[in-house]
């Protein structure tokens, strides 16, 4: 038998307590004198601009985030049954030959002080895997659907469906509003594509469609054809209620060209790359997700 079962930590870099944390990295032979100078300094102005836990959105706070949960891992690793477990910053994946009907507890006891696992369906999954019945789970962004014996198939998960439905419906509202066609048909382009992020320190990776998830097959795709589908229904469908309030008819023959032959399916396909050259105003319709 096989057990999966996927967590998620609720407010992550908020409840990492600084204090706590600058204790253990203290106390830590290893760290440098220098580097536990330079974290006092950033923990002390993290404090005095009134944010939680140690920050968000910094290569430091990304850092003391994974030192704080090292003997987390280690601790989970060791759980009696456990064969493989990963955890990509706050969501949390476990394989285990063996069901353990207090398993989450457990878990919850290896974390630090401070922080808790999430009790929503969507954010949690216990599955387990006995026979040829075919189950289903998500984690970062794919659909896993498997077997006892094998996996089956990888797709889009749910929650990134809706969520790319999402945008696409703020895009084409955002649009009625300011009938800007170049910035309708550059965010559609964000959605549908691909692009190389550069880092300062030279690091540079690709994002989009296909490159965050190219492990799909798209031959057999359920969620790039739902995707579609519902694409389709903001363009065509006169019931559809994003169609009438969207001024299709104010588009130039060049962008009406454009939007009616947008397919995800078949971008995925072809892997495009665009450069963007405001990524913010690109992504201000939907900022508040």
């Amino acid at each position: 038998e096989k057990h999966v079962f996927r967590y998620d930590i609720k407010k992550f870099y908020e409840s990492i307590h600084p204090e706590y944390i600058y204790r253990k990295i203290i106390s830590d032979p290893a760290i440098s004198p220098t580097n536990k100078s330079l974290v006092r300094m950033y923990l002390k102005a993290i404090e005095d601009s009134d944010i939680s836990g140690v920050g968000r959105g910094t290569s430091l706070s990304a850092a003391l985030a994974e030192y704080y949960l090292l003997e987390f891992d280690k601790a989970v690793r060791r759980i009696d049954g456990v064969y493989y477990y990963a955890r990509f910053v706050d969501d949390i994946i476990i394989f285990s030959y063996k069901k353990n009907e207090h398993f989450k507890e457990a878990v919850q006891f290896q974390l630090p002080c401070g922080m808790i696992l999430h009790d929503r369906k969507d954010k949690m999954s216990e599955l387990s895997f006995i026979d040829s019945t075919e189950l289903n789970f998500n984690y970062l962004g794919y659909k896993f659907t498997a077997n006892k014996k094998k996996l089956i198939k990888l797709d889009l998960s749910d929650n990134k469906v809706n969520k790319i439905k999402s945008r696409l419906v703020k895009i084409f509202l955002d649009y009625g509003k300011n009938n800007d066609e170049k910035l309708l048909i550059t965010r559609i382009k964000y959605l549908t594509g691909n692009r190389l992020v550069k880092l300062k320190n030279g690091i540079s990776y690709t994002v989009g469609l296909h490159s965050s998830y190219r492990h799909i097959n798209p031959d057999i795709s359920d969620g790039l054809l739902e995707i579609d589908k519902f694409y389709k229904k903001i363009i065509f469908s006169k019931s559809f209620r994003v169609n009438k309030i969207t001024p299709f008819s104010k588009l130039s023959k060049r962008g009406v060209n454009f939007i009616k032959n947008v397919s995800f399916l078949s971008s995925y396909k072809s892997k495009p790359y665009y450069y963007f050259s405001n990524i913010n105003r690109v992504k201000r319709c939907w900022s508040n997700e």
